[in-house]
């Protein structure tokens, strides 16, 4: 017989959702920083600026244009999507991590 296991209805439950949800930030988002092995100035971090500033833009833009045109969402729908979709950060991430010992 299988064993019985516990029932989890998300949204019945959404404030433990909720919570565990947060804690999942807060541990990617510490495990990132404590990663980073870099002095804080403008030349030091200029490729993780071009990145924000130039390519994640260029990204999304595309995305959502891609979106609209091809699948005929709304603009504000393409424009979240895009959003959420957006390479931000695996490419940021290992932009300024620490190399290897």
């Amino acid at each position: 017989t299988p064993l019985p296991l516990p029932t989890f209805d998300p949204v019945a439950d959404r404030i433990w959702v909720h919570h565990l949800t947060e804690l999942c930030v807060i541990v990617s988002l510490m495990g990132a920083g404590l990663a980073i092995n870099r002095p804080f100035g403008w030349r030091s971090w200029a490729a993780t600026w071009r990145l924000l500033g130039l390519a994640m833009p260029l990204t999304i833009g595309a995305t959502a244009l891609a979106a609209w045109a091809l699948l005929d969402w709304p603009v504000s729908v393409a424009l979240l999507v895009a959003a959420v979709l957006a390479p931000t950060d695996p490419v940021l991430a290992s932009e300024v991590r620490v190399g290897e010992p």
